[in-house]
């Protein structure tokens, strides 16, 4: 009898018998294309499965992430597929394999030049700045271009120039006074 199976002439009822994942049917076909539909079929021959099920009763979605392709991140089981989640990786695209270019979205301040690191940046920074994005005066410079505190211009030669950052102040030598020691 159609959709009927088994010793026992079972009638076969897709929803509850293939699991909502096949349909009934005995017959063989052959496999598809690539690229096209898998059909598999369960030992009892009473169900035909979708494309990424199995077991007799298509009820096991098969584990697409056994074989898969994805360069970073963790892989995603679909039915009949799966996706790469590059979420924290520091990469993108289809499969994880782009790494993303950090400098696009991160500044280096004061002439600093950004260096692309996977999942991250460094900048590197012009004379007399520090900090991640550049953005700190270097020991020995001060004021909002970072200046080089030196002696002999910023205290005419007569005195010790000494730099907090924010500032810079002569220590004058004997005889010598004012803020650059003249």
């Amino acid at each position: 009898l159609v959709d009927h199976y088994g010793s026992d002439c079972f009638y076969c009822v897709a929803e509850a018998t293939c699991s909502g994942h096949g349909v009934c049917g005995t017959a063989i076909l052959p496999p598809a294309e690539p690229g096209g539909e898998t059909w598999l079929f369960g030992g009892n021959g009473a169900c035909i499965c979708a494309a990424g099920y199995s077991s007799d009763d298509c009820s096991v979605n098969d584990n697409d992430c056994e074989a898969n392709e994805c360069a970073a991140g963790t892989c995603v089981d679909l039915v009949n597929g799966y996706e790469c989640n590059c979420t924290g990786t520091g990469f993108e695209g289809e499969l994880c394999e782009q790494n993303i270019n950090d400098c696009d979205h991160n500044d280096c301040l004061n002439g600093g030049e950004c260096h692309d690191e996977v999942n991250g940046y460094r900048c590197t920074c012009a004379e007399g700045f520090m900090g991640t994005h550049c953005d700190v005066c270097a020991a020995d410079h001060y004021g909002a271009l970072c200046t080089y505190c030196v002696a002999s211009t910023t205290c005419s030669g007569h005195g010790t120039c000494v730099a907090d950052r924010s500032a810079a102040q002569c220590d004058c030598a004997g005889g010598y006074s004012g803020a650059d020691c003249a």
